[in-house]
């Protein structure tokens, strides 16, 4: 899948106030933030919902418990951040790159993620219910015990991805290849169609077949 990466400036903007006080004054004016390179700041529990950030790189950053609900990211880079415990519920993410990032109990519950890439993060125990993907690539991410009921996946890619008691219900994964990928202990509905017209290996099939009872000599 080709994803377009996030268009971001030659040169950063320096700002002259610490970050927890740039974020919570223009999350209260209702500004958009651009052209940052925000890097090794610790920002726990900060209320920055409806917060905008465009053409900007978030590098080493720990914002531990901080609220971006309904935030908008647009060409932005995250980079060994750790978001555990945040929350995104209804956040947009658009020409975004997530690399070695922790959201451990984070939730991003009805967000929208387009052309979004993801390599090497942790979403264990992430709360992704009801979210779209469209164009999205996740690739040597651990989704153990993740909630991912009832998303919408237009376009998405999982490549050597772990899926340990992740709950998929209500979500079709139709067309989607998990070859490469750790399964085991699916959360599914009854009638198991969330694995309809998914790609799966061989050992994979024996796995899930003990969901519907089969057993095979």
């Amino acid at each position: 899948m080709k994803l377009h990466s996030p268009a971001l400036p030659v040169s950063f903007e320096v700002p002259n106030r610490e970050w927890s006080l740039l974020f919570t004054e223009a999350a209260e004016a209702e500004e958009e933030l651009e052209n940052l390179h925000i890097a090794n700041a610790f920002l726990p529990e900060l209320d920055l919902c409806g917060l905008r950030f465009s053409g900007s790189f978030f590098e080493n950053c720990r914002l531990p418990g901080s609220l971006f609900s309904r935030a908008s990211f647009v060409d932005v880079r995250f980079k060994g951040c750790d978001f555990s415990n945040c929350q995104f519920e209804e956040a947009h993410f658009n020409r975004c790159e997530w690399i070695s990032c922790k959201w451990v109990g984070a939730s991003l519950e009805g967000s929208t993620l387009r052309q979004v890439g993801a390599t090497s993060c942790n979403l264990q125990y992430c709360n992704l219910d009801h979210s779209l993907w469209d164009y999205i690539c996740l690739k040597d991410c651990d989704l153990s015990q993740a909630y991912m009921s009832n998303c919408r996946l237009k376009k998405a890619e999982l490549e050597n991805c772990r899926l340990i008691q992740t709950s998929v219900h209500r979500t079709p994964l139709r067309g989607i290849d998990l070859t490469s990928c750790e399964l085991g202990g699916l959360v599914l509905s009854e009638n198991y169609l969330e694995l309809k017209g998914a790609y799966v290996r061989a050992d994979q099939a024996l796995e899930l077949s003990r969901l519907l009872g089969i057993v095979i000599r």
